[in-house]
Protein backbone atom coordinates (compact mmCIF):
# COMPACT_ATOMS: atom_id res chain seq x y z
CA UNK A 1 0.00 0.00 0.00
CA UNK A 2 2.51 2.73 0.85
CA UNK A 3 4.35 1.66 -2.31
CA UNK A 4 0.84 3.01 -4.21
CA UNK A 5 1.07 5.74 -2.50
CA UNK A 6 4.73 6.34 -3.15
CA UNK A 7 4.01 6.51 -6.90
CA UNK A 8 0.80 8.18 -6.64
CA UNK A 9 2.36 11.29 -4.74
CA UNK A 10 5.17 11.14 -7.40
CA UNK A 11 3.08 11.29 -10.61
CA UNK A 12 0.89 14.46 -8.78
CA UNK A 13 4.10 15.82 -7.90
CA UNK A 14 4.97 15.82 -11.95
CA UNK A 15 1.60 16.50 -12.72
CA UNK A 16 1.84 19.72 -11.24
CA UNK A 17 4.96 20.24 -11.57
CA UNK A 18 4.14 20.25 -15.97
CA UNK A 19 1.18 22.69 -14.84
CA UNK A 20 3.41 24.72 -12.79
CA UNK A 21 5.87 24.91 -16.13
CA UNK A 22 3.05 26.20 -18.41
CA UNK A 23 1.27 28.50 -16.65
CA UNK A 24 4.78 30.46 -15.89
CA UNK A 25 5.50 29.88 -19.79
CA UNK A 26 2.36 31.53 -20.49
CA UNK A 27 3.03 34.49 -17.89
CA UNK A 28 7.00 34.76 -19.77
CA UNK A 29 8.22 33.83 -15.61
CA UNK A 30 11.10 32.15 -16.86
CA UNK A 31 12.66 31.81 -13.23
CA UNK A 32 9.63 29.46 -12.31
CA UNK A 33 10.08 26.95 -15.10
CA UNK A 34 13.72 26.52 -13.84
CA UNK A 35 12.68 26.17 -10.09
CA UNK A 36 9.77 23.72 -11.54
CA UNK A 37 12.45 21.48 -13.56
CA UNK A 38 14.97 21.54 -10.72
CA UNK A 39 12.85 20.46 -8.50
CA UNK A 40 11.45 17.39 -10.49
CA UNK A 41 15.50 16.65 -11.44
CA UNK A 42 15.47 16.69 -8.16
CA UNK A 43 12.74 14.00 -7.36
CA UNK A 44 13.85 11.93 -10.11
CA UNK A 45 17.25 11.85 -8.78
CA UNK A 46 15.98 10.97 -4.94
CA UNK A 47 13.66 8.38 -6.64
CA UNK A 48 16.49 7.03 -8.56
CA UNK A 49 19.23 7.05 -5.62
CA UNK A 50 16.61 5.17 -3.34
CA UNK A 51 15.61 2.70 -6.17
CA UNK A 52 19.41 1.93 -6.64
CA UNK A 53 20.46 1.68 -2.89
CA UNK A 54 17.37 -0.63 -1.71
CA UNK A 55 17.49 -2.65 -4.76
CA UNK A 56 19.85 -6.01 -3.89
CA UNK A 57 20.26 -7.05 -7.54
CA UNK A 58 23.95 -7.99 -7.07
CA UNK A 59 24.77 -10.66 -4.80
CA UNK A 60 27.36 -10.53 -2.29
CA UNK A 61 29.37 -14.39 -1.93
CA UNK A 62 30.46 -15.03 1.26
CA UNK A 63 33.06 -17.89 1.38
CA UNK A 64 33.05 -20.00 4.35
CA UNK A 65 36.56 -22.08 4.31
CA UNK A 66 37.18 -22.90 7.94
CA UNK A 67 39.88 -24.85 7.60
Amino acid sequence: FLQLFHYLNLAVFYVLNIVFIVRSFIKKNYKGIIIAIVSMLLMLSIYAWKKSVTNNSFKIEVNQNLN
